[in-house]
């Protein structure tokens, strides 16, 4: 992989909590890459797993890892909950993927999801929580659970209307059926489609992530206010500019520029 002429490669780190996900990351620039490694069950989600991503993420939070990535296996990113697994507390499953998707949309540095292959249900809505969506062009992509007489209940209900307007978002979970990457970009449900879905996925973060810290987390501060009415969400603009501005990062910037 290369960006900026700068070489670097993806590589696989000793997993630190288990078998059901990998970390990996960037060797030189330090994007912090999270793989599903439950490729038996389609990378269907349990608790263990849940657990286990949870842990990831609190290292990750606090390293010197620029952006984190999200993907899974070729034949499957995630098929959503393991419907099979035994005792599973479906309420309280509910609660924790909640916690999940906010925390991942809250997340101090940037998300990418690396999508190939199905990502349904449950996947489909931990890759809403990231902030944005990479697909493989054979990518399978959707909400199925009216077919099951249930609802989308880990977010998609709330973000993806949010997302890509409330026809599109209905036509998608009230059918159930899944639609292809060509369509989903047109629809704005994901960003970019690239058949090496995990680099593309690195190099987009690279581009996005770790260049000014303190303005790139008060932009986005500033656009999870914009569900606020526009005279709240300006006065938040306004307050984050002004923070902005005053910070060292800054004012060592423009006086950079100012000197050119």
């Amino acid at each position: 992989l290369s960006s900026d002429n700068v070489e670097y490669s993806v590589v696989v780190f000793p997993d630190p909590v288990g078998p059901v996900m990998r970390i990996m990351r960037t060797d030189d620039r330090d994007v912090a890459v999270l793989m599903f490694n439950r490729p038996e069950r389609l990378n269907a989600i349990d608790t263990a797993m849940l657990a286990e991503l949870n842990t990831h993420l609190d290292t990750i939070e606090s390293d010197a890892s620029r952006a984190l990535v999200i993907t899974g296996s070729p034949r499957a990113f995630c098929v959503g909950s393991d419907l099979k697994e035994k005792g599973a507390d479906g309420e309280l499953r509910i609660r924790h993927m909640h916690a999940l998707i906010q925390r991942l949309r809250a997340f101090p540095k940037i998300g990418v999801a690396a999508l190939s292959g199905y990502a349904l249900g449950g996947g489909l809505e931990i890759a809403l929580g990231l902030q944005f969506r990479i697909a493989d062009p054979n990518a399978v992509l959707g909400l199925p659970e009216v077919k099951l007489g249930l609802i989308p209940a880990y977010g998609a209900t709330q973000i993806l209307p949010r997302l890509i307007g409330e026809t599109r978002s209905l036509d998608l979970m009230l059918s159930g059926d899944p639609i292809d990457p060509v369509t989903a970009l047109a629809w704005g449900l994901i960003d970019r489609i690239n058949e090496n879905v995990v680099e593309a996925a690195v190099e987009f973060a690279l581009q996005r992530a770790g260049n000014r810290p303190s303005a790139e987390a008060a932009i986005r501060q500033a656009v999870r206010a914009s569900g606020m009415p526009l005279a709240e969400g300006l006065d938040v603009e306004r307050e984050l500019a002004i923070a902005t501005s005053g910070s060292n990062e800054a004012k060592a910037v423009l006086a950079a520029f100012k000197a050119r």
